[in-house]
């Protein structure tokens, strides 16, 4: 069985792994909020911190704690953030996998498949859109 593979087939793989990747890379990054305080700059995320001198320039990035944990996440409105943003950071990553294979294998190529990656696409943008809301 051939693969054919379509112009809007490798346009949504392409926009689904930029987008699995900047997701993560914005879930896994402490600078969510960025605040001057004297002489350091502090900058925090779901589930990171970071402390720079502003004078010598040395930055100092921690988890909340010595290894990550849950329940170490200081609010629980964080914590419902991680989980509503990783999860969908999930989702997305699933999805591009999913695309992917879509090009390549033949048994992804179905259309109930797609269209099952699609859901999967807009819930976890629905489960992050929560976070900002």
């Amino acid at each position: 069985m051939a693969i054919v593979v379509t112009v809007v087939q490798v346009i949504w793989t392409f926009l689904s792994v930029c987008t699995a990747l900047a997701c993560t890379f914005s879930f896994a990054s402490p600078t969510w909020f960025i605040k001057n305080v004297g002489r350091q700059l502090a900058s925090f995320g779901l589930f990171s911190y970071c402390v720079q001198n502003v004078r010598s320039r040395t930055t100092m990035c921690l988890g909340y704690g010595d290894e990550f944990s849950f329940a170490r996440i200081p609010h629980g409105a964080w914590q419902a953030g991680c989980v509503l943003f990783g999860g969908g950071c999930v989702m997305l990553c699933a999805a591009a996998i999913i695309a992917m294979a879509s090009c390549c294998v033949p048994y992804f190529c179905e259309r109930r498949i797609s269209v099952f990656a699609g859901y999967m696409q807009s819930v976890a943008v629905v489960s992050q859109f929560l976070l900002t809301v």
